[in-house]
């Protein structure tokens, strides 16, 4: 590597040699050894700790567990020999994200502002659970990518391939990548309505021929692409270096005979180039300097590679492998290659393609770019020019906050620019994380000060356009801002003295002053006065102005980027309380500070006004727990509940013979059944109003639809509540999505049979919550002008009254807690079959006009009732009346599961299957590894059963399978819960006890006994009358 000159806010200025680079892969493909190789080059570690430092995982605990846990960025020089004569360097910002499934959202963290990916596989692993999910972000978010195929040295020393097996090996996984990333296409041009791929989407395909793919040791430090070999054989054996380039990759061999290059290799029993030329040289060089040993060989070889042995090589411990690494690293540097081929074939933010800037200006209120305002698209020339110039528009994005501490536990190193233009003080060839001082500096200009960013957050923040500087005021655009609803001049932007003075602003707009801006590598800062467009920077100064991601700009007429949607559901959740009631504000504050942080965590308060955080597993959540009290609550004591596992409750279809245990359970008293159509009835207790409903399940299609479209459900909810306090506009994207969306809910309720057709006009609400895959219908003929729709029609007479919202807010308590242990409930139908209001007119239906007087619909007089207000009254009588219904019907318990994908040997097989059989898992794939010993095995298993699944996994494989568990799907359980022997079958078979465990009772009751409910035991009165003191 040539001499660098560090000074990075030269090198930030011109944006042709700029590139923002992500590392994505399945946990353990090598992603942060890989990092360490590149960030060697640069002088910043010893290309001795390559493997050992994990420079970027500088958290203690990502230490002590050895895996990536937070998405970190590092900026790094490359000095291309294209340049070295006009003095100029890339710079490389290079982004490591985690490859545990549970920090998948960290991940998506470092898609979003990022141009270009190394996608990293293991070679004998190949395609894992991880790697499907980001090669599918990769084409989501247009990134150009290079495929690095590392651990070849396991081929050799582990698997002892030959050069010739291990080629078909490596050509069959190519093969497979290329097919799975055709697939994601496909499907994604075909939903999207285009029936066929696009033209550019030659470019997320890999092929060594195109030079996008790199073949790796990252632990032994080298790597290659064709052309290197290309031009190194066409000297060595006089070929033209063009021809060599398109051959050395395929069904090709030298004819001795002839002296070409000929193809059909294999039909005519010969080794193809790759494997006679490349493979056989690497392996040769394994074979005498690692395996055999043989220093003499090893002299011979250096000296036709030109290249240089230092003695302390030889003296080490483990020689062999330092010789091995020595050797290798001087003649096939992986920095080398692979920071060539950042810059060659990556692009730069100003080469960003029109498609990519297409999605990132498009959001769920213009869900396509044609739809927006032209303010707005005429951004889109502006963020691809990627100008820095202050006449243009500043637009950065804001992809999540990270947490910087100065505490004593993982001391952040802070670093003045004097450090890296000295590259000696640069060099560090011990890092202990747990014991790193902040580093002290003469050149006070660059030096950060330790005291001011302390237990902040900084911004990791994308510039798109314009520059930032330190103190400019701009406007800090939240996800769900609407440009549309602002009326601005349109024929200039918004000044800085209009962005600190302003004093009204629009919804979800926020004004902020930047602080301070920094460089980042990894867990040092460096901070700089700017930062031009195309780079990734920190910025502080929005930590209670901002949850974790948003735009920052100095113009209205910008939209928020695109919100980030994770792969990962948060499942688990624990409750949360300080030991001193006192700390109650600073944990609270520390539960808000580590949502901020920590993309993938949820916080809520409970109806019991329990404080609970929801996370993605419990690798996460001991994680979460841990960055709460060492970071965020410090010095606070609290107590952290059993994780609580998440039930959901259904019906299915109906069963004789089901009324009576539920009965019990749900002490029914004066109960009115239509036996034909299981209609029940209620009066409120002051006699004056009665309701008849029935409750069906919903056919599966119709839930799953509904799952899939929460966003488009939360923006009905919005847009009735907005209608009944004051006129609105509904822009016409949103009147369109919405109408089709009901169009698609029509079709799907015609296909599920005659009893649903015309079923989505008649809903009145969805629940729970507004927002739930349950559904409240009428079949009353005075309400056909009443229902969810009339905000799509544009239709806004009918606001709902009271009377109407009362017998609502009754269904929506009703799903928030089914019969069998206050769980949601999902997939019911409640159909109002009649209502009427008794009072003078015992028996008559009345419209709503009729029934009482609106001073009295509004307020129905709640003072002169003995039973209170009459709006609650129904409520009441609502969810009684439904709790009923259900009780007729199988209620079943649903259970959350997680979808499994484990890795293993032979050996361990057994081991790992009764594990998971042990734990109720289900097992629905299970391959061999063409060419290995391995299996992958894919199994579904019960949430409730995962809690130290993965721990038991390690310890009966003795750490040689390593479970990715992630949220898949809702799974009911047949087992009935109030299920007792009747028939002779049952009764020989179980006994009259029914002494074997029922599962769903299990579940119900460990439930109620955590809810406080009424658990049905058995009590030993007498234990000496039970045991048999003679025989």
């Amino acid at each position: 590597m040539a001499n660098l000159n560090f000074d990075y806010e030269y090198h930030m200025r011109d944006t042709k040699f700029l590139r923002n680079v992500c590392i994505l892969a399945h946990v353990d493909h090598g992603k942060t050894t890989f990092s360490d190789s590149l960030i060697a080059s640069n002088g910043i570690i010893s290309s001795r700790d390559v493997g050992k430092v994990h420079y970027l995982d500088f958290r203690e605990d990502e230490q002590a567990k050895q895996i990536t846990m937070k998405s970190s960025c590092i900026t790094l020089l490359y000095s291309s020999p294209d340049f070295q004569d006009e003095g100029k360097c890339f710079l490389i910002n290079l982004i490591d994200s985690p490859g545990h499934v549970d920090f998948s959202a960290e991940v998506k963290t470092a898609v979003e502002i990022s141009d270009g990916a190394f996608l990293i596989i293991d070679v004998v692993e190949g395609i894992c659970a991880q790697t499907r999910s980001v090669m599918k972000q990769i084409y989501l978010e247009q990134l150009c990518a290079c495929l690095v195929i590392n651990k070849i040295d396991k081929l050799i020393v582990k698997l002892k391939l030959t050069p010739l097996e291990a080629y078909y090996h490596i050509y069959h996984l190519v093969e497979q990548i290329n097919a799975l990333m055709a697939g994601f296409i496909t499907f994604h041009e075909f939903e999207s309505g285009k029936g066929d791929k696009s033209d550019d989407c030659h470019k997320f395909f890999f092929s060594p021929i195109k030079g996008n793919v790199i073949f790796a040791s990252s632990l032994d430090g080298w790597g290659f692409s064709l052309e290197y070999f290309a031009q190194f054989f066409a000297d060595k054996l006089g070929y033209s270096k063009k021809i060599l380039a398109k051959t050395l990759w395929g069904d090709f061999y030298i004819s001795n005979k002839v002296k070409r290059v000929l193809p059909n290799a294999q039909a005519k029993g010969k080794w193809p180039l790759f494997a006679t030329l490349i493979l056989d040289t690497i392996w040769s060089i394994y074979q005498i300097a690692f395996l055999e040993k043989d220093i003499s060989r090893v002299d011979i070889l250096v000296r036709k590679l030109g290249l240089v042995v230092h003695s302390r090589d030889r003296k080490t411990s483990n020689f062999n492998k330092r010789l091995l690494q020595s050797i290798l690293t001087q003649w096939l540097p992986l920095s080398k290659v692979a920071l060539n081929l950042a810059v060659y074939q990556m692009p730069g933010p100003q080469n960003l393609c029109t498609k990519r800037i297409e999605r990132l200006l498009t959001n769920f209120h213009y869900p396509s770019f044609s739809s927006l305002p032209i303010e707005v698209q005429s951004l889109k020339a502006h963020l691809l020019a990627c100008s820095p110039d202050s006449d243009v528009p500043q637009i950065a994005y804001i992809s999540k906050m990270m947490y910087f501490s100065s505490g004593n536990t993982s001391p952040l190193n802070f670093t003045s620019k004097d450090t890296f233009i000295n590259k000696s003080d640069a060099l560090i060839t011990k890092i202990n994380i747990g014991s790193a001082k902040p580093a002290h500096h003469s050149t006070k200009d660059y030096l950060v000060d330790v005291l001011s960013v302390s237990n902040h957050l900084i911004a990791i923040t994308r510039v798109f356009s314009g520059t930032l500087y330190k103190g400019q005021y701009l406007y800090v655009l939240h996800p769900h801002y609407d440009p549309g609803d602002i009326i601005l001049d349109s024929s200039s932007y918004i000044i800085q003295d209009e962005i600190n003075n302003a004093k009204e602003l629009p919804p979800n707009v926020s004004t902020f002053q930047i602080l301070k801006l920094y460089i980042l590598l990894g867990g040092e800062l460096i901070e700089v006065e700017s930062v031009p467009a195309g780079n990734v920077c920190g910025v502080s100064g929005l930590d209670n102005i901002l949850l974790r991601n948003g735009t920052l700009s100095n113009t209205l007429y910008c939209i928020p980027f695109t919100p980030i949607f994770y792969n990962t559901t948060p499942i688990l959740k624990v409750a949360l309380e300080p030991v001193r009631i006192t700390d109650l504000d600073a944990l609270i504050n520390g539960i808000n500070l580590l949502a901020q942080a920590d993309p993938c965590v949820q916080t809520a308060i409970e109806d019991s006004g329990e404080h609970v955080i929801y996370c993605a597993g419990e690798v996460h959540l001991q994680k979460c727990i841990e960055d709460l009290s060492k970071y965020f609550a410090i010095g606070i004591d609290f107590d952290v509940s059993a994780p609580i596992i998440p039930y959901r409750e259904t019906i299915v279809s109906n069963m004789v013979n089901y009324i009576e245990p539920m009965a019990k359970l749900s002490k029914m008293k004066n109960l009115t059944i239509n036996i034909s159509d299981n209609i029940y009835s209620n009066c409120t207790p002051n006699k004056q109003f009665e309701i008849a409903l029935r409750v069906c399940p919903i056919p599966s299609a119709i839930v799953r639809f509904l799952d899939a479209n929460t966003r488009l459900l939360k923006l009905i909810n919005s847009l009735n509540t907005q209608r009944e306090n004051a006129p609105f506009h509904m822009n016409n994207n949103i009147y369109q999505e919405l109408t089709n969306f009901k169009s698609t809910l029509n079709e799907i309720f015609f296909s599920s049979g005659n009893e649903w057709i015309n079923a989505a006009d008649k809903i009145l609400s969805f629940g729970p919550k507004m927002i739930g895959p349950n559904i409240l219908l009428t079949n009353v003929p005075e309400d056909s002008k009443i229902s969810i729709w009339p905000s799509i029609r544009g239709n806004y007479e009918h606001i709902p009254l009271s009377f109407d919202s009362s017998i609502i807010q009754g269904f929506q308590l009703a799903t928030l807690q089914g019969p069998l242990c206050h769980e949601p409930l999902v997939g019911v139908c409640v159909i109002i079959e009649s209502y009427k209001f008794i009072g003078n007119n015992n028996s008559s239906f009345m419209s709503r006009e009729e029934i009482l007087p609106k001073s009295e619909l509004n307020i129905p007089h709640p003072s002169k009732s003995i039973y209170g207000p009459f709006s609650g009254q129904i409520i009441s009588t609502v969810i009684k009346t439904c709790k009923q219904a259900l009780a007729s019907q199988p209620v079943r318990l649903m259970l959350a599961m997680f979808s499994c994908s484990i890795q293993c040997s032979n050996d361990v097989l057994g081991s790992v299957m009764a594990v998971i059989n042990r734990r109720g898992g289900k097992c629905f794939d299970q391959s061999v590894q063409v060419g290995t010993n391995l299996f992958s095995i894919e199994t579904y298993i019960p949430v409730a059963e995962s809690l130290g699944f993965s721990d038991e996994i390690r310890k009966k494989t003795s750490g040689l399978a390593i479970p990715q568990l992630v949220f898949s799907h809702w799974e009911v359980l047949n087992d009935d819960p109030f299920w007792i022997p009747t028939t002779e079958e049952e009764l020989l078979h179980f006994g009259e006890k029914a002494d074997s465990e029922n599962i769903a009772k299990k579940y119900v009751d460990s439930i109620r006994r955590r809810k406080g409910l009424l658990v049905k035991t058995n009590i030993v009165e007498s234990a000496e009358k039970q045991r048999t003191v003679k025989k």
